[in-house]
């Protein structure tokens, strides 16, 4: 899966929040229409519309890897996905365009809010 490409050619903040959003779709085995109907009720950030497309363009991917979609996936197998953008984030946004602890800082802050 091509998920460094996709999170590398966003902002930062898009970033992060696309990380956010992608482990929301998959942490609960949403679809399409359920992730899109959460997000109609969310606080719209800036950086979100990047970021919702980028989402879009990794759940396409784990999709198309596994065969079927997101919500008939196992959810261990759903939150190992949760782990590798994570960990892809760190790595994508690394120590020469952010700074590691900020990253973490607002993942954990988007997640708290949901």
């Amino acid at each position: 899966m091509s998920f460094d490409a996709i999170l590398g050619r966003l902002d930062q903040q898009a970033a992060v929040e696309a990380v956010y959003l992608a482990a929301r779709y998959l942490s609960h085995g949403l679809n399409r229409t359920s992730f899109e109907r959460q997000l109609r009720s969310d606080i719209k950030t800036p950086a979100q519309r990047g970021a919702i497309g980028a989402v879009h363009e990794i759940v396409a991917e784990v999709e198309q890897e596994y065969g079927r979609a997101i919500f008939a996936l196992p959810a261990a197998e759903r939150l190992r996905i949760v782990d590798r953008l994570d960990h892809i984030l760190a790595r994508v946004t690394g120590p020469g365009s952010l700074d590691e602890a900020k990253t973490t800082a607002a993942l954990q802050a988007l997640r708290q809010q949901a």
